[in-house]
């Protein structure tokens, strides 16, 4: 996870070679003027530069946990999650689960939200709504899976290429892709119906919001037409003789359920149909020839 370095797992003949394949810093066992030698150990000699010693604490941690806990109880409680969150969200028209649905498979899921005959909802505007009605954070993207994502959403060679020019024009935001939400085994039922049914929202009434953000090409990010709260920044803060000083956003949010949040999602949509939306971005001819995601004023909501 974050903070936390990758973990390899090789055979011990494949490092035959006296020399790494990276030397580095901290690779040789000895210098001198005219020769030098690598160090014996393996993780060593292929480990150039500083080591990643309190990210290595941290991963020593995670799997430490994971013993503890046991691998049979988080795959229960994974399998348990996963499958129900499935089965919920294929029955609904607006969201489509990708990948084999009866396939052995982590407890995360990617999907789509369907928006009319062909398209679909931008994934990074789902990513937004989820973060801004329900504080869920969830990933947009392809997910590092790209010649996978290919097969999933039915690209073929002809249009990826389409997709590449277009990219490397700068408008990183017709990439297509997918929505990703996992369920952690630690999570209780009241917070996993929680994330199920805020997607379900954002399928079911997330066009309608879309009046309320604007898109932007290049990043492929929605961002809200009128944000409560600034991003914040390194140039936020600032020292004196008392230490580090910078506004805090934090809010606690007390006992309220998690349902009131879906409720107050529908009230908020409620309250805010009718917004005129906001313009189009301009883009190229290419760009519109292969936008897959519709454009607030195109969704016949949000206008007066």
């Amino acid at each position: 996870g974050p903070g936390t370095p990758g973990v390899l797992v090789a055979r011990r003949e494949v490092f035959t070679n006296r020399v790494p394949d990276v030397p580095g810093g901290g690779t040789v066992s000895y210098v001198n003027p005219e020769a030098h030698g690598y160090l014996p150990d393996i993780e060593h000699r292929e480990e150039g530069g500083t080591p990643a010693i309190i990210e290595s604490i941290r991963a020593g941690l995670v799997f430490q946990l994971k013993k503890a806990v046991g691998v049979d109880v988080i795959r229960e409680h994974e399998e348990r999650f996963v499958r129900r969150a499935i089965a919920s969200w294929e029955a609904n028209p607006n969201i489509y689960v990708l990948g084999n649905h009866d396939a052995e498979r982590l407890s995360i899921v990617s999907f789509v939200i369907k928006h009319g005959d062909n398209g679909f909802l931008h994934h990074n505007f789902v990513v937004a709504l989820l973060n801004d009605l329900f504080g869920i954070q969830s990933r947009g993207g392809c997910s590092c899976a790209g010649p996978y994502g290919h097969r999933l959403l039915g690209i073929d060679l002809e249009q990826s290429h389409e997709f590449e020019r277009e990219v490397g024009r700068g408008c990183e935001g017709i990439k297509p892709g997918w929505v990703r939400l996992n369920f952690n085994y630690f999570i209780d039922d009241d917070t996993f119906d929680y994330l199920v049914e805020a997607v379900a929202f954002v399928a079911n009434r997330g066009a309608e919001l879309l009046a309320n953000y604007r898109f932007e090409p290049q990043s492929g990010l929605w961002l809200h037409r009128n944000p409560r709260l600034v991003p914040m920044s390194l140039n936020d803060i600032s020292y004196n003789s008392d230490g580090l000083h910078y506004e805090d956003h934090r809010t606690r949010l007390g006992n309220a359920p998690l349902s009131d949040f879906i409720s107050q999602a529908h009230d908020i949509a409620d309250a805010e149909a009718g917004n005129t939306p906001l313009q189009p971005p301009s883009t190229t001819e290419d760009f519109e020839h292969l936008r897959w995601f519709p454009y607030p004023a195109e969704c016949g909501v949000g206008v007066k």
